[in-house]
């Protein structure tokens, strides 16, 4: 590069002693200059384009990438962004799977995505009558309809009915069709064992929303009796419960309190 740019003034100045009236590419050139500007004309082109192959050399040098490229697919939260909690932080954490923040703004709960539910091909009770049906394509009373079977593990929680196939749809695709309650999170797929999108109420939504007490942050709340149903969403401020296992009696499970927008441990009866 400073080869090439030392060849440019000798350039300009042998052009100056030569006629005035010459210049480079330009059709009205007289035609009796000097011969020391018929060189400069000859050599300003080939000094420029030196200076032009240096510049694009290193346009071209710096298109060239820095390292690996960063691979920001896998959306998690950062570490320093102290607001944000959950069970995961990456997929490493989901045993392979999405790590999901619910609702996906910040300040919103991380949860592992599950296997999804294998749907079911054929009928599961003795009596055809108790099954809502044997294959998901009989499910049409709702939006992206499944059949899968329902036993006193999932998907209801005890009574007197058997173990029976049931149909389950989308309930939402946003949280504005959640109106039964507010605030609403319309849940996705695959969130804690449930495989259609659904709908969950509470007192907050993201962190932001807890600001009762220092600390606070908001998560969802399973219920004690269906491990598999996300009751809501609740603030959880320090010294309080989030989970079933922070309550002292065998009995009592960690619920919201919609007075205080936290929760509280208190003794629940399960449906036999």
């Amino acid at each position: 590069m400073r080869r090439t740019l030392s060849i440019l003034p000798i350039a300009l100045l042998l052009a100056s002693c030569g006629s005035r009236s010459r210049t480079v590419g330009d059709a009205g050139a007289d035609v009796q200059a000097e011969p020391a500007a018929d060189a400069a004309v000859d050599v300003a082109p080939d000094a420029a384009d030196a200076v032009h192959d240096g510049l694009d050399a290193a346009a071209d040098a710096g298109d060239e990438p820095v390292g690996d490229a960063v691979d920001n697919s896998d959306d998690v939260p950062e570490e320093s962004d102290v607001l944000e909690h959950g069970e995961c932080t990456s997929r490493s954490d989901c045993g392979g799977r999405a790590c999901v923040r619910v609702p996906d703004e910040p300040g919103g709960y991380w949860l592992c995505e599950v296997p999804s539910r294998r749907e079911a091909t054929d009928c599961s009770s003795s009596d055809p009558w108790v099954d809502q049906c044997c294959h998901s394509y009989e499910c049409i009373g709702g939006d992206n309809g499944g059949c899968f079977f329902s036993d006193w593990g999932w998907g209801f929680c005890g009574g007197a009915i058997m173990p029976h196939n049931v149909c389950v749809y989308d309930e939402c695709t946003s949280a504005t069709d959640c109106t039964a309650a507010s605030p609403s999170v319309c849940l996705p797929r695959n969130i804690q064992d449930w495989p259609r999108r659904r709908c969950a109420y509470g007192t907050c939504l993201t962190s932001f929303d807890c600001t009762r007490e220092p600390g606070g942050f908001c998560a969802p709340l399973f219920d004690y009796c269906c491990g598999w149903r996300v009751r809501g969403f609740f603030c959880i401020y320090p010294g309080a419960c989030q989970h079933h296992s922070d309550c002292p009696g065998d009995l009592d499970g960690c619920i919201g309190d919609p007075s205080s927008g936290g929760t509280v441990c208190d003794t629940i009866a399960c449906p036999m």
